[in-house]
């Protein structure tokens, strides 16, 4: 994507409230209005239409001071954004801060540092920032005349800090590692022979003196719900589902990283809990994230948070079956967002699952928009092989839906290939898909008919939420007669082999 695009997302990417503070800054403080003019037309624009833009400016300005003043508007929406109340994290606050106290040492206003310095230092702890609080007990050294009682407790602060980065630190280390294994296990159904490490972390207990923070607590969470992945423990992963959960209820503060930790472990168990079909779970999760969504201090925040909302509603919506209208609406509205605000591994996930309700739906050109948006991404495909196997049965079952008899062939011996090359479908999936092919390749067989017998023929013991879905919505197609005639036509929206 080059500078242009990401000009043109972050201009979408702001409430009205931030365009307006923007607008107020522009006119009062930048004395060239092309700045103003780029960011309204950017603004204006449904899709990015670069020669509308060169068209605006085609008697005023060059294309190379086009490129400078595009450059430099970038840097403008930045840095007014993060003066802007809403829009600024609680570490960027606290940065602020520093550099202020900084500045009073440095000429001579101890008495006023002091107690910026003091009322900072709280707040730090506060949102357990402890990068934070050791730049200010840095800081705090440089007072005149410091007690040794507060040197004492500078020192230990400090400890603390050290602890707790190091704390979080090994947990986000372990955390990365355990993506791997967990696609390995789904790739390969085997468990990694590193398992020891993260279940000593998950086992660690608390210093006395030292508690580790909300961060590395979420973290290790995050461990053992994939460690009952890896072990196939069902029970297990509703347990670690339900921890989740229950952390965040109790949660001492929503500020800060923690947001984004929390957010992301939602998303997370939103995985977890479709997959085995536990729609009391997705309520919960998703009341829980419109919880965050509400306490969050910054719009990246509560963005984040509503995505994790929708992700689980939508997933909650074709568990149950119910008409998904309304969650398929508010879904493909926020999809632009939930494609920045989701972790990689959930991507695939969020658009198999919505993808999954575009069929409930019957909007099928959506459903195969969203598959191709997942089979074309390199890393998302690796990061969940589960979900990048669900793409394919999604896929064919798309193309079956229109009844694209020459084409379902070919998405089959696809998605066989692809599970060779470690996508992960399973032994039932690739009956199913294989039973599929012959039956298509049958003639004088009606639609309905051909997925009656597919109802029939393919395993109905399975539990995983995605064959629950896809069993019923076949079901409801044959009885109900709603598939489409075979008259429609999707070459042009025909996934990526």
């Amino acid at each position: 994507m080059g500078r242009t695009d990401d000009l043109y997302m972050l201009i979408r990417s702001l409430t009205p409230a931030e365009k307006r503070a923007f607008a107020l800054h522009a006119r009062r403080h930048l004395k060239e209005p092309h700045y103003l003019t780029l960011f309204e037309t950017l603004g204006r624009q449904k899709q990015y239409d670069e020669d509308a833009v060169r068209r605006v400016f085609k008697e005023t300005v060059s294309a190379r001071h086009l490129a400078v003043i595009r450059h430099t508007l970038i840097n403008e929406v930045i840095g007014c954004l993060q003066r802007f109340p809403s829009s600024a994290s609680p570490e960027a606050t606290m940065r602020s801060d520093i550099d202020a106290i900084a500045f009073l040492l440095g000429r001579g206003c101890t008495g006023v540092a002091e107690r910026r310095l003091r009322k900072a230092l709280q707040q730090a702890q506060r949102l357990e920032l402890p990068g934070i609080v050791l730049e200010l007990c840095g800081l705090q050294r440089r007072l005149p005349d410091v007690p040794s009682r507060t040197l004492e407790r500078t020192l230990t602060e400090e400890r603390r800090a050290i602890h707790m980065l190091r704390d979080t630190y090994d947990a986000l280390s372990v955390l990365a590692r355990s993506a791997t294994w967990v696609a390995e296990w789904y790739a390969r159904r085997t468990i990694p022979s590193e398992d020891c490490a993260w279940i000593e972390l998950e086992t660690r207990t608390d210093d006395d003196t030292v508690r580790s923070s909300v961060r590395t607590r979420i973290c290790r969470l995050r461990i053992g719900l994939r460690h009952a992945i890896i072990r196939n423990d069902t029970e297990r992963q509703r347990h670690a589902i339900r921890d989740v959960a229950g952390s965040l209820q109790h949660a001492p503060h929503l500020h800060g990283t923690a947001v984004l930790d929390w957010t992301d472990a939602i998303v997370e168990c939103n995985d977890t809990a479709f997959r085995l079909g536990d729609g009391e779970a997705l309520r919960m999760l998703a009341a829980l994230a419109r919880t965050i969504e509400a306490a969050a201090m910054s719009v990246d925040m509560k963005q984040r948070a509503r995505v994790a909302a929708i992700d689980a509603e939508c997933a909650l919506a074709i568990l149950a079956g119910i008409n998904a209208h309304a969650v398929v609406d508010t879904a493909l509205r926020e999809h632009s967002d939930a494609r920045r605000a989701l972790p990689t591994a959930a991507r695939a996930a969020w658009n198999v699952r919505l993808a999954t309700a575009c069929l409930m739906t019957l909007r099928y050109k959506d459903a195969l928009d969203l598959v191709n948006d997942v089979l074309s991404d390199q890393a998302g495909r690796t990061a969940h092989p589960y979900w990048h196997g669900q793409t394919l049965m999604v896929n064919t079952i798309t193309h079956l839906a229109l009844d694209n008899r020459d084409y379902v062939p070919y998405c089959i011996r696809s998605a066989v290939r692809r599970t060779e090359r470690g996508a992960a479908l399973s032994g039932a999936d690739v009956s199913l898909l294989r039973t599929m092919g012959r039956l298509v390749r049958g003639t004088g067989r009606s639609l309905p008919s051909i997925i009656d017998d597919i109802c029939r023929q393919w395993l109905e013991s399975s539990t995983d939420g995605m064959h629950v879905v896809i069993r019923r919505l076949l079901k409801e197609w044959s009885t109900t007669n709603m598939i489409p005639n075979g008259s429609s036509s999707t070459h042009s929206h025909q996934a990526v082999a």
